[in-house]
């Protein structure tokens, strides 16, 4: 009984940040994608460039 208590509380304080890791690695990969795109973006400012960004992190 005390196992699974423990068992449960662990998983419960993991969850968390296993749910962080995973959203940083979906950004991550939000990030790669949007550099891939933009490589070929030359005569895109800045500015419209991170408006790009920003709605691609939304999605």
């Amino acid at each position: 009984m005390l196992l699974t208590s423990c068992t449960k509380l662990s998983f419960e304080m993991l969850l968390p940040i296993l749910n962080n890791l995973f959203n940083m690695r979906q950004i991550h990969l939000k990030i790669n994608w949007y550099k891939s795109k933009t490589k070929y973006m030359h005569g895109i400012d800045d500015e419209t460039k991170r408006s790009i960004f920003l709605i691609l992190l939304k999605v």
